[in-house]
């Protein structure tokens, strides 16, 4: 398998579908063996009924619901959890995410010899809440994970350091302060 994207999902019923069909359109993805992990963080809304209806629509979908709301950083490494792929995309539930950059974030991660690349989303339309919850995990991120406060949840990593991850019990997760714990080797898109 080339690439698991995983997502996090919560109270996104406005914009899962639209994600999902975005992905499944690019021609990149089109040609090549992928998988979508999609795990609902307990929403209250249809985030999980439109999942597991785009589930009986594509093939590659797993879709996973959590019983009680873990946060987006739990979500998203129960999703790491089960990627197969050479590659591991973390992206977004909302869109901000421009799926047109997972074919030159692999680009980008293999001519420079990393093993994680980070992109910055192109649209930021969070409330003003999450963005200082944001900007807080951010600063404290750069305090204690060598920059990695840069970053966002847009990344691309290599199946070497995820697989790593993957064998984690740690009730700990903050998915960029572990990427840390295992390499230095990053690369800023």
């Amino acid at each position: 398998m080339e690439i698991s994207i995983v997502i996090p999902v919560c109270e996104a019923q406005k914009s899962i579908g639209k994600v999902i069909d975005e992905l499944q359109a690019l021609p990149y993805l089109q040609q090549n063996q992928w998988e979508l992990i999609l795990v609902d963080d307990f929403s209250s809304d249809k985030s999980f009924e439109i999942i597991q209806a785009k589930a009986k629509e594509y093939p590659n979908i797993i879709g996973i619901t959590l019983h009680k709301n873990a946060g987006q950083h739990a979500a998203t490494f129960v999703g790491i959890r089960e990627a197969k792929g050479k590659y591991l995309l973390t992206m977004d539930d909302d869109g901000e995410h421009p799926v047109s950059q997972i074919a030159p974030m692999i680009q980008k991660l293999e001519e420079n010899k990393v093993d994680v690349v980070y992109a910055s989303p192109t649209k930021r339309e969070k409330s003003r809440f999450r963005k200082v919850v944001s900007k807080g995990f951010k600063i404290s991120a750069r305090m204690f994970s060598d920059g990695y406060g840069d970053g966002s949840a847009f990344r691309l990593i290599h199946r070497s350091v995820y697989s790593q991850i993957q064998k984690l019990k740690t009730p700990f997760v903050f998915i960029d302060e572990i990427l840390a714990w295992y390499t230095k080797n990053v690369y800023f898109f």
